[in-house]
């Protein structure tokens, strides 16, 4: 059945994420505009096939310029842009011509192009399956010098790159500490782990599909919206409900958690309401969250009898003036509309007045001097 707002609050998931920070020699290439190979790359995306004179022509208009146009080609080619072409790889027009990659295609589309940096990163990631991509941010530094580093406390272990690491390599990427598109072409097989003096926070909105992380990685301040685990906000609810115990108390016809009368408290009798909290829930393939307090989730009676109290309760806070006869049928099936699904008794104003005087001692005054009132003034 399908989750609507009505039947409780917004669901939002918080928790602290666990980050590595390494040090590594690789390859990284960051987003540039790079104006001159722009044209090139519309042109090879008209063509199949590209070479140095039809760049000569086409580009720099003088068909003499070929040697300059293969080198623009040979810059294209050795940063993943276009690549030789082997059925043209021979002699003849077509001698060493070439096409456009996917890698060409995408910064023909970004207006971008990916150029590749050798150098000593200081890379900080997590394995945290609420990110979307596991590397936060990454920066290059400088290479200690090597009495530097004899005068360092032990050096950790190296580490191997992750199986979670490898993946995003030579892929698109925008980790949130960079705010700008990279691509890791590269790392050396040994990470160096490095201390981590980072907080970052991850702030899930369920129902508004919304992920915020929120954060320090050392002096780079993170506050940037995140793609949202692809997990609907039913199957987190019902993943709730079964982490603190109340999956079979959900009824799924009604949309609502079923309460005794007795363990209910006014608030709850009056408005079917009330707050769920959850402790350190924890959600399938998603791990662990901090505790939450899910507002207005819907009640309703664990049983018919709960439901008759539970209706004869509401009925006598209704009361608040003389009961005459159309008054008191007027509260009694506002009293009683919340729980249709229930074969109720309706109670006669009489019988009624003369519980509440017997139990008078336990009833509101107000309300019991209104019932009896009007069943002896025959009002």
């Amino acid at each position: 059945m399908t989750s609507t707002k009505t039947e409780r609050g917004d669901i939002v998931l918080t928790r602290e994420i666990s980050i590595s920070c390494w040090h590594v020699l690789g390859e990284v290439a960051r987003a540039t505009q790079r104006p001159e190979l722009l044209p090139l790359l519309q042109r090879a995306g008209m063509k199949s096939a590209i070479d140095a004179l039809d760049i000569a022509i086409h580009l720099f208009c003088e068909p003499s310029r070929q040697t300059a146009a293969r080198r623009l080609l040979e810059i294209a080619c050795g940063l993943g842009l276009l690549q030789l072409l082997p059925e043209f790889s021979g002699s003849g027009a077509n001698r060493g011509a070439y096409g456009l990659t996917e890698l060409g295609r995408e910064a023909l589309q970004r207006e971008e192009v990916f150029v590749p940096e050798y150098a000593c990163w200081r890379l900080w990631a997590s394995d945290d399956p609420l990110l979307e991509c596991p590397v936060l941010l990454i920066e290059p530094i400088k290479e200690p010098r090597a009495k530097q580093e004899v005068h360092k406390k032990e050096q950790p272990v190296p580490e191997k790159i992750p199986s979670w690491l490898n993946q995003v390599l030579r892929k698109t990427i925008t980790p949130p500490g960079n705010k700008e598109a990279l691509r890791i072409e590269q790392l050396e097989k040994n990470l160096q782990p490095q201390e981590v003096q980072a907080t970052l926070m991850a702030t899930w909105d369920v129902d508004n599909t919304r992920l915020q992380l929120h954060g320090k990685l050392d002096e780079t301040l993170i506050d940037t919206p995140s793609c949202a685990p692809k997990v609907t906000a039913q199957a987190v609810w019902q993943g709730l409900l079964q982490s603190a115990g109340l999956h079979e108390d959900w009824d799924t016809e009604t949309l609502a958690l079923k309460r005794s009368f007795d363990a209910s408290n006014a608030a709850e009798r009056n408005s079917l309401r009330a707050d769920l909290h959850v402790s350190t829930p924890q959600l399938p393939k998603l791990g662990r969250f901090d505790d939450l307090s899910i507002g207005r989730v819907a009640l309703t009676p664990c049983s018919p009898d709960d439901a008759q109290r539970w209706a004869q309760w509401r009925l006598l806070e209704h009361i608040n003036h003389y009961a005459s006869t159309e008054q008191f049928e007027t509260w009694t099936t506002q009293a009683h509309a919340p729980f249709h699904t229930f074969k109720l008794t309706t109670p006669q104003r009489k019988e009624l007045a003369e519980q509440t005087w017997q139990r008078r001692e336990n009833s509101r005054a107000t309300t019991t001097w209104h019932l009896v009132a009007a069943e002896d003034w025959g009002l």
